[in-house]
């Protein structure tokens, strides 16, 4: 190979005269007839030799030096092609880039034009990327603060948020929230599983969506009393009921059914079955469409048994509600009470003694014929049921109570009966010579029974008794 090195040195003609030559020759084989195939590259190579002088070895270098400046020139071309092509790549990946970033800014802006707050999670990654802006909840400078729900949410608010935000990131499942901060401010919290990454985002409604949420927390809250209502009614022991605007029964409870004798609330419903006989119900569409409001103590035929019920139904709406506690056993005690107070009646009105009741509002409740005898009052005015203060100034008009210098201060200590707890007795004598035997009582329910006995003869008597013993 040195060998070759130096007679291409020794040979190689410049590379002007390498060129011209070079050109010559290639003119000369042109001019050259077309041999033979089989002689070709043999004819070539001995014209090449005799025309240049040149032996095989110097053809070689000349060949190979050819090859090296051919494969060179193709390298520099390949190569600027290349760096032109990667050139204009570059300034497309930039064009491309910028874009991008300005699309990354405008959503950006888009999606921080209102205040907000993002949380992020990526998978697997237990710190999450909070953005936004977190002085709406927390101080600014303490962003994650923003995950202890507790310190900006009420306890039950904060525990479903605890719940909702765990499910998403376990699960993926998604959650819309409203709630109302420690503060008063409503937040819409939003939770979604997007591109591998559960996102929350937790924004102050206001406007429209505050207006939307806020609806939505009142249907929440009714659907709630709702059904804590329909639960109440279901399980009453009582008859309930509602109707709609044309009359037919629209609601019924377990009660209604069976009082009904239905096979079942549905039963009922579909039946329109009635709880009221029909004059019951004429009076109480009667009260209804006058006064809103119906209230009787009615009879009842209730799963085949007669009952005491005590009615109430309100209008409401178009329609009517209404509901039926048994008074069965209330009734039957009133009535008892109501005889029992007859024969009381009956025997004080028996007593000699007159008697006087007056409730816990200072009202004459009840009075004897004894009582209406000894102070010569109307029947009609005891009847009016007076208070006390009134029987009293009216016995004083009359001259019938014991003179007192202050009758406004007597009165006083007399009604001091109504916060007393025991008995008092006194003796009241009258300008007509008579002396009474008042006993005053406090009654267990409130109010005072008078008791008034004529004891002029016994005093009299005692006097008699008394003057005898001294002589």
């Amino acid at each position: 190979m040195s060998g070759v090195i130096v007679a291409m040195r020794r040979t190689l003609p410049s590379c002007t005269s390498l060129a011209r030559n070079g050109l010559i020759g290639l003119a000369t084989l042109a001019l050259l007839p077309a041999g033979p195939a089989l002689a070709g590259d043999l004819n070539v190579l001995g014209a090449l030799s005799a025309f240049y002088d040149l032996n095989r070895q110097e053809i070689a270098a000349i060949t190979t030096a050819l090859a090296l400046l051919g494969f060179s020139v193709v390298a520099a071309i390949l190569s600027m092609h290349t760096r032109v092509r990667a050139a204009k790549n570059e300034a497309r990946l930039r064009a491309d880039i910028g874009q991008l970033q300005v699309q990354a800014d405008r959503y950006r802006a888009l999606l921080f034009a209102e205040p907000q707050i993002l949380i992020a999670w990526a998978a697997g990654d237990n710190r999450p990327q909070i953005s936004g802006d977190v002085s709406l909840l927390v101080p600014q400078e303490r962003p994650q603060r923003i995950l202890a729900f507790g310190t900006w949410l009420p306890p039950e608010p904060a525990l479903r948020m605890d719940h909702a935000v765990d499910a998403l990131r376990e699960a993926g499942e998604g959650f819309v929230l409203h709630f109302t901060t420690s503060s008063g401010h409503p937040i819409e919290a939003m939770g979604r599983a997007i591109g591998g990454e559960a996102i929350v985002r937790i924004r102050e409604l206001s406007g429209l969506r505050r207006e939307l949420a806020e609806t939505n927390l009142r249907h929440n809250a009714l659907l709630e009393e709702t059904e804590m209502l329909r639960g109440f009614a279901a399980a009453s022991p009582w008859p309930i009921w509602a109707k709609g605007t044309k009359g037919s029964l629209a609601y019924a409870n377990a009660a209604y059914a069976r009082a009904t004798e239905a096979a079942s609330v549905t039963d009922a419903t579909e039946r329109n079955l009635e709880l009221l006989d029909s004059d019951d119900r004429a009076e109480m569409e009667r009260a209804l469409a006058g006064s809103q409001t119906f209230s009787a103590r009615l009879p009842i035929v209730a799963g085949g048994e007669r009952r005491i019920y005590d009615v109430r139904a309100v209008r409401i709406g178009g329609g009517s509600v209404g509901v039926a506690i048994d008074a069965s056993e209330a009734d039957a005690l009133s009535s008892a009470l109501v005889r029992m107070a007859e024969a009381h009646r009956r025997t004080l009105d028996q007593l000699s003694s007159g008697v006087a009741v007056f409730d816990a509002q200072r009202r004459l409740a009840f009075y004897n014929d004894s009582y209406r005898r000894l102070w010569d009052l109307d029947r009609a005015f005891l009847d009016a049921n007076p208070d006390d203060s009134s029987v009293l100034d009216r016995l004083r008009a009359a001259r019938k109570l014991p003179e007192q210098p202050d009758f406004r201060a007597w009165k006083a200590k007399l009604h001091e009966a109504y916060r007393a707890v025991e008995t008092a007795k006194d003796t009241w004598y009258l300008p007509d010579g008579r002396a009474l035997g008042v006993v005053t009582t406090p009654n267990p329910e409130g109010g005072v029974t008078y008791l008034f006995d004529d004891v002029t003869e016994s005093l009299d008597l005692a006097r008699r008794f008394d003057g005898l013993i001294r002589v």
